[in-house]
């Protein structure tokens, strides 16, 4: 089976090991390059000792640029994965620290209007009644026998009978 750079490629973008940006490329034409080198020095030195020799710095330098490259790639990878969990976690402090505090402090105050609305609507209902019972009110006890047939349910006014 022949493999051919289109089909390489292929294969890796399928995967995901295709290097999408250019300092990834660039490690790994250096990277690539770096071990071409490194296997023709090692032919060559079969042949003689010195030959491959020479090729000795130049795969140094080629290896020594594509640490240095994937060692970056790397740390912006690794630092993305962490800061990516680190923003998570602090996304979950804040809502914990800042946001239900005041959630609860909103719902204590809606909640203790409530209540102080329903104690104004009795003081209200409670003032209403007073008044009309001070209306209804005979002057005296003495003459209480008197009203007795003033507070019949038909003298009431309809909106008043509750109160008899």
């Amino acid at each position: 089976m022949q493999w051919s750079y289109p089909d390489l490629r292929l294969r890796l973008i399928k995967t995901g090991l295709w290097p999408e940006g250019r300092m990834a490329r660039l490690a790994c034409y250096l990277a690539a390059m770096g071990a071409v080198l490194f296997a023709l020095q090692k032919f060559l030195s079969l042949f003689a000792a010195s030959w491959g020799d020479h090729l000795g710095g130049w795969v140094e330098f080629l290896a020594f640029l594509a640490v240095v490259l994937l060692s970056i790639l790397a740390f912006r990878f690794l630092k993305r994965r962490v800061l990516w969990r680190l923003r998570n976690r602090l996304i979950v402090t804040y809502v914990f620290i800042g946001v239900i505090p005041a959630v609860l402090l909103v719902t204590m105050a809606l909640i203790t209007l409530y209540g102080l609305a329903g104690q104004f609507a009795v003081f209200v209902v409670t003032s209403e009644i007073h008044s009309q019972c001070a209306v209804w009110k005979p002057p005296t006890p003495r003459s209480a026998t008197n009203w007795r047939h003033v507070w019949s349910a038909e003298t009431i006014p309809p909106r008043n009978r509750w109160l008899a």
